[in-house]
């Protein structure tokens, strides 16, 4: 396995889940996945890739279209 594509989901006005304290799980998985993209990185040498890198949403198509098109081994 050499590449990697983590889908963060949600992003943009598509929130998910509000947390009591007001944390939206749109920015809780961007961050989860910046850090699982540094681990294989640096622990494993793998290239990897995000499906997004900021707030904005992305459609259900485009996720899968942007695994294919990098080839990916694994598409979490």
């Amino acid at each position: 396995m050499r590449v990697v594509v983590i889908d963060p989901g949600h992003g943009g006005e598509n929130v998910g889940a509000q947390g009591p304290g007001g944390t939206l799980e749109k920015n809780i998985a961007l961050s989860i996945a910046r850090k699982l993209r540094a681990e294989l990185v640096n622990a494993r040498g793998l290239q990897v890739f995000l499906t997004r890198e900021r707030d904005e949403e992305v459609e259900l198509d485009a996720r899968t279209a942007i695994a294919n098109n990098y080839k990916a081994d694994l598409f979490v």
